[in-house]
């Protein structure tokens, strides 16, 4: 299903969020703090917006350097 939104709500916690993705808590936590920190996303408990429409383009430096995808 594609989404339509920039805005993503969470079906989780971050807590459940981290260990789904096999992270810590605190590790999750600190990336997203840095990200918003970029004006990459912002985020509150419940949703995570995506600030930078750009990033998501396959071709863009980040997406290419990135192994989350792998």
């Amino acid at each position: 299903m594609r989404q339509h939104s920039m805005t993503i709500r969470l079906p989780m916690n971050k807590t459940e969020l981290a260990e789904s993705m096999g992270i810590r808590r605190s590790s999750l936590g600190r990336e997203m703090s840095n990200m918003r920190e970029e004006g990459i996303l912002d985020f509150d408990n419940h949703t995570v917006t995506v600030l930078s429409s750009e990033l998501l383009d396959s071709d863009h430096p980040v997406q290419r350097t990135c192994s989350c995808t792998d």
